[in-house]
């Protein structure tokens, strides 16, 4: 087992993140749109 990740591990892990945040805003987003409607 290796303890230390690479560089691949990395980027895959960000990218999740990325994903992540973007569903968040898009969300909010649409929150807010219906609220101004």
């Amino acid at each position: 087992m290796r303890t230390q990740p690479t560089f691949d591990d990395l980027l895959l892990m960000a990218a999740r993140l990325v994903q992540q945040v973007q569903r968040r805003t898009a969300g909010r987003e649409v929150d807010l749109a219906e609220v101004a409607s």
